[in-house]
């Protein structure tokens, strides 16, 4: 998490990017954004605030840090503040470059440099970038004093941001500590925001190995186990809720106490292995077999690991516990699934 209650935003650029695949502009603003006390104080809400519980991921380039456009205007401007106009416009221009998707939406690209953001009980400098792709529209109801006239106009809302980073002046020989939002749903045009435009790759952490962990196991219970051994619905939730409590419960992980905990069955626990070295061969970063494990991370992915048994459209069952408490059977024509749920109390 990122405290911006002590920080102060020194320089603020905003540019147009269009869409440069169907012939959109880009423009550039020759001159610094004047802001009183009043409008920083919200200025530095709506650039910092959305990073909260947002994993750090770090620049990277295929063959040399240095060629990553990005990794290099934001060192340039924690090194020399002074060229930050310039450099804003170099990371606009770049923006303008990868904008070749024709569904890309065009916006306003609003880039703050603010000084004393704490991050880890360490003060830094940082540049916030946002790119508003939508507008809302609302009323002006201005006083006067014969009354109020009221008008039509449209603006950027506070609390809807379509993609975002924030770069902090630490680890630079890493690649700079980087948090992305992007709430994009188009696949295609999600990838040239984070792959394209920032090429980040997620920081080795305790955040992110927990994340990336739990997200393999969900993928593994829900879509592999099934296609090579025989598992009902409870089966699988049964093994979604012991991970799950498994992450909650320990403070460090250690894969050969998780295969024995959880998985179990010796064949599923070779099959979860063959899982995860394919996934460490899609995925840059390096889990291993030992890593300390992030209570933010768990209660994030938690929330997707869902212990819920869905019978057509009439019930959702939810099975928080012991699995051998619900019995599936048939009817005597075998036309209709039942399940039988044996327990004490109801409340």
């Amino acid at each position: 998490m990122v405290d911006y209650t002590e920080s102060d935003l020194l320089n603020m650029a905003i540019h147009f990017i269009g869409n440069r695949s169907t012939g959109g502009e880009l423009f550039l603003s020759e001159k610094n954004i004047e802001t009183n006390a009043e409008l920083k104080d919200e200025l530095k809400e709506y650039l910092v605030a959305p990073y909260k519980d947002v994993p750090a991921q770090q620049f990277t380039h295929l063959s040399d840090l240095e060629l990553n456009p990005m990794y290099n205007y934001a060192t340039r401007i924690f090194a020399e503040p002074g060229t930050f106009d310039a450099q804003s416009q170099h990371l606009a221009k770049h923006l303008y470059n990868c904008s070749a998707h024709p569904g890309i939406k065009e916006g306003e690209l609003l880039i703050g440099l603010l000084d004393n953001l704490y991050y880890n009980d360490e003060a830094l400098m940082g540049i916030a970038i946002i790119k508003s792709e939508s507008k809302d529209t609302f009323f002006k109801t201005p006083k006067s004093r014969d009354g109020f006239s009221i008008s039509v106009d449209e603006g950027i809302r506070k609390d809807k941001i379509d993609k975002a980073c924030l770069i902090l002046n630490t680890h630079a020989d890493n690649g700079l500590i980087v948090m992305v939002i992007d709430r994009t749903n188009s696949k295609d045009e999600a990838i040239f925001w984070r792959n394209t435009f920032l090429d980040v790759m997620p920081v080795a952490d305790s955040y992110n190995k927990t994340e990336k962990f739990m997200t393999l196991t969900r993928n593994f219970i829900k879509d592999k186990l099934p296609e090579e051994f025989e598992l009902n619905k409870t089966d699988q939730i049964d093994l979604l809720n012991k991970s799950v409590a498994f992450f909650k419960q320990n403070e460090e992980f250690e894969y050969k106490n998780f295969v024995r905990e959880v998985i179990q069955e010796p064949g599923m626990i070779r099959s979860f292995g063959r899982y995860k070295e394919e996934f460490a061969q899609a995925n840059p970063l390096a889990l291993g077999d030992e890593f300390a494990i992030s209570n933010s991370a768990v209660k994030r992915q938690s929330r997707i690991f869902k212990s819920v048994l869905k019978l057509d459209k009439n019930f959702h069952v939810y099975i928080h516990g012991d699995n051998q408490l619900i019995e599936k059977g048939y009817d005597d024509d075998k036309r209709m699934n039942f399940y039988k749920l044996f327990f004490k109390d109801e409340s």
